[in-house]
Order: structure tokens, then sequence, then C-alpha cells
């Protein structure tokens, strides 16, 4: 279900700055249990693909740039991506 989730927002069907159906909506779209729905929303938020809103319930964020990604890494915290600018020198020759 997430892996659904994730596509819609990726392909536009929930946009940025909107929030994502209710958690019973979702629940009966996928025929889903209240823990599934749950499971799938805690994946797109830790994948920063949406925020908890206290008033709006989940909203759907803009998806990470590949300059978020270097500078922050995949989760938004943490050690960048590596790449070729950052990458410790080889040792040895």
């Amino acid at each position: 279900m997430s892996d659904d989730l994730r596509a819609k927002i990726l392909n536009g069907t929930y946009p940025p700055g909107r929030p994502l159906p209710h958690s019973g909506l979702l629940a009966i779209e996928y025929d889903a249990s209240s823990s599934t729905i749950s499971h799938a929303l805690a994946t797109l938020k830790t994948e920063q693909l949406v925020i908890r809103h206290a008033a709006e319930g989940m909203i759907v964020q803009p998806p990470p740039t590949v300059v978020d990604l270097v500078l922050h890494g995949p989760h938004g915290h943490g050690p960048p991506v590596p790449n070729a600018v950052n990458a410790p020198a080889p040792k040895g020759r």
C-alpha cells in the first residue's frame, strides 16, 4: 500500500501541499486494517513524502531534490549520500 501511495504522490495524484485522504477512507479504499494504514503512512513520513499536521492530517511534501539528498541524506537527516565530491580519497599507492 505504501508503494501505491508513494506512486500517487510522485505522479501528482496527491499533489504537494494537499492532504492525503483520511486514514478511514484509505482503509476502505485499500481494504486494509488501521495498523496497516498507520504503517504505510509512517513509511511515507520517514521518506519525507508527507508530514503530519494536527488539523489537516498527512500533508504531501514536495519530493526531495538531488541537492537535498546530497546535503541531508535520503531521509533528510544524517550524513550526506556519498558521491565523487565528498568520498574519501583512496588509500595506498
